[in-house]
């Protein structure tokens, strides 16, 4: 069944919105035109259409960051980055903050975390939650900024090769972005330099001046981008938000970019009947596929959502129990001689007893809604399970080309109240030279170890030669006529999941 989607964006005092249908297969059909500059009328009433809503902002004040940090827990992970992103904003009310880790980095000998981070003032996010969708701050899913929704619509499109550049025109404003292949903003700015959306400039002196600035901005934020990252290189560049921007360009043309690397739009489609919805709407559409680490969603807007989803499929359960218990009940034929009475008797005794249970399980059910219980359920189920796969994707990234896995068990903790999980690999290793094996195994160790996802209890490894043949060929005096071969064990134990939320 398809779920009735809303996506907003609150841009420059004004709010669009487009009305889309999510399918099974996580793809997206329009539904309607894009509704643009709508009244809070307006939106309340498609809010209450929605099953889900998903929010962009331009959020001027946002800062968007890439720096390193100690390998720590991820609700330890939050406080670090909120923290450094304290320094940089003036934020008495606090940050909320979002963020995708990056990989590792070695910083004087020490391995740490290359973090990409969005930050943003706890009150600009609180506003849309809750003074604008207040009332329909349940269905929220998505808080994102707009530089970030705007490279995930790239990223969907168009599946860049590198870096690339994005160039978007408010009326109000001028947004530049550089991001990553994968949609993970580099460097953001926001320039109070705009252009009507329905009016071409009638001087050109205007369009010209329009253009220089253009120019000169782009350059300034490649400089920033290249002081930052100084080994990565931005080729591509695409122009959005405005459909006359491409006539003023070809009038006026930008010294600092290839014509032959810029797009005007973006030329894939991103959904299902996108014509009919018109041009200048990737600040809509690229919230559908923001990365999930970068959404800045309240976490108790989405610990809300999953109680009372529990509570009403544990009202539906305990509804089916009573009408099945009534059902049976008035299923009872009347006794009409002794056996009929003493079989009637113990199938009395069995529904007061039935009628108790469903008694003592309504209580539960109140004191679960009085109480909710979420953050115990949060964290014995959600934040003790592996993260699967950013795990086995990490795994898979560090296993050199000489190995074999054999076999991947994974157990989780015995006992009432364990909730830790263990693993063990064994595998099979072919190598030219027995000591060079034994170094690549040790390194395959220290590079799994020094992941999020695994602490190493044990490497065990058994030789497949005997002894004598292997003391030979390590000797250099006997004949080479094949590959080292050896066995090897290890066993683990799993970290927590990196959860996409933020915890206070």
């Amino acid at each position: 069944m398809a779920i009735k989607t809303l996506t907003v964006s609150f841009l420059e005092d004004r709010i669009d919105l487009l009305k889309v249908e999510q399918g099974v297969t996580y793809t997206f059909t329009a539904l309607d035109r894009i509704q643009t500059d709508v009244n809070q009328e307006t939106l309340d009433r498609a809010a209450r259409w929605a099953d889900q809503i998903f929010i962009n902002s331009d959020f001027p004040s946002a800062v968007y960051q890439w720096a390193s940090f100690p390998k720590v827990q991820y609700r330890h992970q939050i406080q670090l980055v909120a923290r450094h992103a304290s320094k940089i904003l003036d934020a008495p009310e606090g940050v909320r903050v979002a963020f995708q880790d990056e990989g590792t980095v070695l910083e004087k000998g020490v391995p740490k975390r290359r973090i990409a981070y969005l930050a943003v003032p706890e009150n600009e996010v609180a506003r849309l939650e809750n003074d604008l969708l207040g009332r329909f701050k349940q269905k929220i899913v998505r808080v994102t900024a707009l530089p970030v929704a705007l490279a995930a619509a790239v990223v969907q499109a168009e599946h860049p090769d590198g870096d690339f550049m994005i160039i978007w025109i408010g009326e109000m404003s001028t947004i530049f972005a550089v991001s990553s292949a994968q949609g993970d903003v580099r460097v953001a700015r926001n320039i109070p330099v705009g252009l009507k959306r329905h009016e071409l400039p009638e001087e050109p002196t205007r369009r010209e001046e329009f253009s220089k600035e253009l120019d000169r901005d782009i350059t300034t934020t490649l400089l920033l981008y290249g002081d930052r990252f100084g080994q990565q290189k931005c080729e591509k560049f695409y122009f959005l938000g405005n459909r006359h921007l491409q006539e003023i360009l070809e009038e006026f043309p930008l010294k600092s970019v290839p014509k032959a690397n810029s797009w005007h739009g973006i030329p894939s489609p991103l959904i299902q009947r996108e014509k009919t919805i018109g041009p200048e709407s990737e600040h809509l559409l690229g919230t559908l596929f923001v990365r999930r680490s970068f959404n800045l969603v309240d976490r108790s807007i989405i610990w809300g959502r999953r109680f009372e989803k529990g509570y009403r499929l544990s009202l539906t359960a305990l509804t089916v129990m009573i009408i099945a218990a009534l059902a049976w009940m008035f299923m009872v034929a009347p006794p009409t001689g002794e056996d009929q009475r003493a079989a009637y008797e113990l199938k009395k005794e069995e529904l007061q007893r039935v009628n108790r249970e469903l008694y003592r399980l309504e209580e539960k059910q109140i004191e679960l809604k009085r109480y909710g219980g979420w953050r115990d359920f949060y964290k014995n189920t959600y934040i003790n399970q592996p993260a699967w796969a950013k795990m086995f994707s990490s795994l898979a990234a560090t296993i050199p080309e000489q190995f074999v896995i054999k076999r991947f068990r994974i157990m989780p903790g015995e006992g009432e109240g364990v909730h830790g999980w263990s693993c063990v690999m064994e595998g099979h290793i072919k190598v030219d030279n027995w000591n060079d094996g034994l170094e690549l195994l040790r390194t395959f160790g220290a590079s799994i170890h020094q992941t999020p996802y695994f602490d190493i209890d044990d490497i065990k490894y058994t030789t497949l030669e005997g002894g004598d043949e292997k003391k030979e060929k390590e000797s250099g005096s006997g004949p080479d006529d094949g590959l080292e071969e050896f066995d090897f064990e290890i066993r683990m134990k799993l970290t927590a999941l990196e959860k996409e939320s933020h915890e206070n």
